[in-house]
């Protein structure tokens, strides 16, 4: 059983007998309720849902047990949750608020049954407060809806119950004090998100959105061109952006614009990519959903510019949720943090989008030559410096490397939310422990550059449930290697974008044959490596998770 843990607090122990005993205890639950509810479409359509609510007392510990049940397709999810309260009573056997005592933990065993019969025990979760949990349920609005309905029941452990000013706004105070040791992060299993052609019975598929945060260098710019591709094809809708570093309070209404904040001109990073004070950047807008004649014979890039000037749908008069909302898109793509669904309505239901975020990793060295590499393309575009070669490349990288303090801001920047990163004075141990936590609190496909096919398949599974033989051709396409042997030993050219003249891999190789100058490097990418191999491990488990769904 994989067992990664998050740093932090310690939690109140679940078992009884570890737990400290109260000096008085008034039994107030000593009855089981169950409530039990049929609900479509949790996560895919034909899925049905029942969900039993106990609340019992057990020894020194209220418990509270939240047990759901999905058939979906071939498998049966079993989600058994317990959540324990430590607590001192007074004669009204009321949980004191105030209470130091006070601490909500709740496990969550994953059971799958393949379909002969046969449960496993599977891995859990912990949430180490009330607080985590509802900023997980936010995260999953299909689960939060089947919660809701028996919201009196649950609302005295998981939100009245909260210790006065206790922020469950889903911050990074919030993500901070959740960031206590959990045993087995729970890496979503991807569900059957979309189907390529829309199935009419499944009316919970409008609400779907997909959002693929583009980190740097992190093999993204095919990935757009992907997506491209797949709204033409799927009839969808998806718009490119580049918003970063959106500010939080740009964000708090449907009709502000979206916008950046000032930075530091000197940065060479910054002026490379082109930042500035000012609206984010909306790109290519493509539409999937008209001239349906048309888009049939679009299956290539080049058609497909050729129809957005065309038809002059390329960009939003602005990036702001009501202009989602009002073309109805399906896909943002590009350089963004997570967290941009919280405000986002549907455009028919007004009700706030089931979103499904994709990202990718990739080995922070080969990530950090190579975004070095790309800056100095940019550059070079800007007239603002010479384009290197090879020579030039290795000199100015190893003087970086010389220079370079630790950090992993390069992350930070996607993966955590405009409302994480304002106006707190956060470490960097903080930062790394918000990071994973939303790699967990939010439905995210995580894919990692160096294992591409198994990432491409926890995509294929997500967005091509049904199997379109157009869209399962765009996957066997996606390649990140330059070049692949053919058996009769020649090579061939596999898809590539945005690629640099100069090899990342040959200066790598370059810089590994000076040991020293390697291990530096290494050291200055610590904390990268440290959320990489978190997401290598969640990753793993996601692939995991699917094969068993598969057998």
């Amino acid at each position: 059983m994989l067992r990664t843990k998050r740093p932090s607090t310690t939690l109140n122990p679940l078992s009884p007998d570890e737990a400290p005993r109260p000096r008085k205890r008034e039994r107030r639950w000593n009855r089981s309720v169950m409530i039990t509810f049929l609900s479509a479409c949790l996560m895919s359509t034909g899925n049905m849902l029942a969900i039993r609510f106990n609340h019992l007392d057990e020894g020194d510990k209220t418990i509270l047990e939240v047990i759901a049940t999905v058939n979906a397709n071939s498998s049966n999810m079993v989600v058994d949750s317990s959540i324990a309260v430590d607590t001192e009573t007074d004669a009204d056997a009321n949980p004191r608020p105030e209470d130091s005592s006070l601490d909500t933990s709740l496990k969550a065993a994953l059971i799958m049954d393949t379909g002969n019969g046969s449960s496993k025990s599977g891995e859990t979760m912990s949430f180490p407060s009330h607080c985590r949990w509802d900023c997980y349920l936010k995260n999953h609005p299909e689960l939060a809806k089947v919660v809701k309905t028996e919201e009196a029941a649950l609302d005295h452990y998981l939100r009245h119950g909260a210790r006065e000013g206790q922020d469950c706004s889903c911050d990074s105070k919030t993500s901070i004090k959740s960031g206590s040791q959990i045993d087995i992060p729970f890496a979503g299993i991807p569900s059957r998100f979309w189907t390529c052609q829309r199935d009419s019975a499944d009316t919970e598929q409008e609400k779907r959105k997909i959002i693929f945060v583009h980190v740097f260098k992190t093999a993204g710019t095919t990935f757009r061109q992907f997506f491209r591709n797949y709204a033409h094809i799927c009839n969808r809708r998806t718009v490119t952006i580049r918003c970063t570093m959106v500010l939080s309070e740009s964000l708090t209404n449907q009709t502000s614009e979206w916008m950046l904040p000032a930075t530091n001109s000197n940065n060479r990073n910054n002026r490379a990519v082109g930042y500035s004070a000012g609206p984010c950047a909306a790109g290519d807008f493509v539409d999937g959903k008209t001239d349906e004649s048309a888009r049939k014979s679009i299956t290539s890039s080049e058609e497909i510019e050729r129809y957005n000037n065309k038809k002059n749908t390329r960009l939003f008069e602005n990036l702001s949720y009501s202009e989602l909302q009002k073309h109805d898109v399906d896909i943002l793509s590009g350089h963004m943090p997570m967290g941009l669904h919280s405000n986002w309505y549907t455009k028919k239901e007004k009700e706030v989008v089931t979103p499904l975020y994709i990202t990718f990793f990739r080995d922070p060295v080969d990530r950090f030559v190579s975004g070095q590499l790309q800056v100095n393309k940019q550059m070079v575009n800007k007239g603002k410096e010479k384009e290197w070669d090879f020579e030039a490349a290795l000199a100015y990288i190893v003087k970086v490397i010389k220079k370079r303090k630790t950090s992993c801001d390069g992350l930070s920047g996607y993966l955590m939310t405009p409302a994480q990163k304002v106006g707190q004075n956060i470490t960097l141990a903080e930062k790394k422990n918000i990071m994973k936590s939303n790699l967990v609190d939010f439905p995210v496909i995580i894919g990692v550059v160096e294992r591409m096919a198994d990432s491409l398949n926890l995509m294929r599974y997500a967005m091509n449930s049904d199997g379109n033989a157009l869209v399962d051709k765009m996957f066997e396409t996606l390649n990140y290697q330059p070049s692949q042997k053919k058996t009769n030993g020649s090579k061939r050219r596999l898809l590539e974008k945005n690629k640099s003249k100069i090899s990342t891999s040959a200066l790598v190789r370059e810089i590994q044959k000076d040991t020293d100058l390697f291990a530096t490097l290494k050291s200055n990418l610590r904390d990268e490596y440290e959320i990489y191999d978190y997401a290598m491990e969640l990753h793993k488990e996601q692939v995991k998770r699917l094969s068993k769904i598969r057998a």
